[in-house]
């Protein structure tokens, strides 16, 4: 049960990057109340689960499934890490029609380099003297 008695399950999974490499682990609550429930099944039988039993998850293990992780604030105001099995349009994977040869991956890195050189410095904001500029990684504010 959740911590507001609602009935829940929680899945493990393992957490990989687009490359494959392993990140890490992370248990994924999912909701069986009444207006949960059809979405929770959607995502169980997205990872494969083709049954009707709650107590029997054989097969969920079987498919690859995108995991969106992300922070949401608790019922006490704090900042959780959570974790949600994407499905549907959402889970689809973005394709690039001409992707960059691998042997070319060194002249697109010279390229964006050259595009950076070719702007102009950031400037500092006046009343922080940080600069104001998203390449920096100094002021993660985005200006819209």
């Amino acid at each position: 049960m959740s911590a507001n008695n609602q009935p829940q399950i929680a899945l493990d999974f393992d957490l990989h990057d687009e490359a494959g490499r392993f990140v890490g682990c992370m248990t994924v609550p999912m909701s069986l109340a009444k207006g949960a429930l059809q979405y929770t099944i959607e995502r169980l039988r997205a990872c494969g689960w083709i049954g009707k039993n709650i107590l029997d998850l054989h097969g969920v293990e079987t498919q690859d499934v995108k995991i969106d992780v992300f922070i949401r604030k608790d019922l006490q105001g704090r900042d959780r890490l959570n974790a949600e099995v994407v499905t549907g349009a959402a889970a689809s994977t973005f394709k690039l029609k001409n992707p960059i040869a691998v042997g070319r991956l060194d002249a697109f890195a010279a390229y964006v380099a050259r595009g950076i050189d070719a702007m102009p410095p950031p400037k500092a904001n006046p009343a922080t003297g940080e600069l104001d500029d998203a390449t920096t990684g100094t002021n993660d504010e985005i200006p819209f």
